[in-house]
């Protein structure tokens, strides 16, 4: 496939650069808890400091810094964040056939915990960051790049830190970070990277009502629960989402129509947990068995997690 604006020589440099940072990052033990990824964060930090560009490390927590780096443009614009975590859940080294934070490359794939979740796409962003610092290019705007910690343990000393004590750091006007999609398909020709524009969410609740009960595999749309239901919830679609099914709308005959898809609850009582409001290290629990790196639990058990290198 031809990539746009590379020559096939660029291409080759440029997948090198991005598998030497990848594979630098994954040999760093950041699993969360205890983290670790202050260590991580100084990788990448050397990295763009060899680049021309200057970081910043903020956190609550010495072994647990945040790294945030900025490319100003030429003249003024909107703030594009690029962001992604650096931290993993436990693996077990038995469950595997190569060593979890050894980042081997074998039969064209990338081994290590982390591979997936997501050093993969830090590592792609920090090399991007660089190619523009490196390039020169004229625009408008500046591009933010932030490596956080504690994404998979409720990102009390990450992004929720970041936003209370440091929103200076991660202010923006558009962010790309994970779960936007992933899918890299060839169309005429040329590889396209498929973007999500909005993602299903989940609320908690607690409804009382009167009527007559049932089983919850039947349920019957004129139960009184249903009709409460009904009553308190109202049908919402992200702005985000709207304005893509309109071109998307203007651009096809086909209708489309995801309104019935996505509803966002109000008016609802919230059953929270405990927030827990404090980076203090906690007690690691036992690395999963079923999983050594952070697939759904959907996902059947492997013995590694890889990504495609080539």
């Amino acid at each position: 496939m031809e990539w746009y604006g590379l020559s096939p020589a660029e291409h080759a440099d440029l997948e090198r650069e991005v598998l030497e940072l990848f594979t630098a990052i994954l040999r760093v033990d950041t699993t969360n808890p205890p983290g670790n990824e202050t260590a991580c964060a100084l990788v990448l930090k050397d990295y763009l400091a060899a680049n021309g560009i200057e970081s910043e490390l903020a956190g609550e927590l010495p072994d647990r810094q945040n790294l945030v780096a900025v490319v100003e443009g030429t003249r003024p614009g909107p703030t594009l964040l690029y962001m992604g975590h650096t931290d993993v859940v436990p693996a077990d080294a038995a469950e595997w056939t190569v060593p979890p934070f050894s980042g081997t490359v074998r039969d064209g794939y990338v081994w290590g915990c982390g591979t997936m979740d997501m050093k993969n796409q830090v590592a792609a962003e920090a090399v991007a960051v660089a190619r523009l610092a490196r390039s020169g290019t004229d625009f408008a705007g500046r591009l933010r790049f932030a490596a956080t910690c504690d994404e998979e343990d409720g990102t009390h000393c990450g992004v929720l830190w970041l936003c209370r004590n440091r929103p200076d750091l991660v202010r923006c006007d558009y962010s790309v970070n994970e779960g936007m999609g992933g899918l890299v398909l060839p169309i005429d020709g040329h590889p396209v990277m498929l973007l999500a524009v909005g993602e299903k969410a989940f609320a908690q609740f607690t409804v009382r009502t009167r009527g007559l009960g049932g089983h919850g595999s039947v349920p019957s749309v004129s139960a009184a629960p249903c009709s409460t239901w009904r009553g308190r919830c109202r049908r919402w679609v992200p702005p985000t989402l709207r304005r893509s099914c309109r071109r998307r709308r203007r651009a096809s005959s086909t209708p489309s129509s995801p309104t019935r898809r996505w509803r966002r609850c109000s008016r609802t009582r919230s059953r929270r947990a405990p927030r827990r409001t404090s980076c203090a290290p906690r007690t690691p629990p036992s690395p999963r068995s079923s999983s050594p790196c952070s697939a759904p639990p959907s996902r059947p058990p492997s013995s590694g997690r890889a990504a495609r290198s080539t």
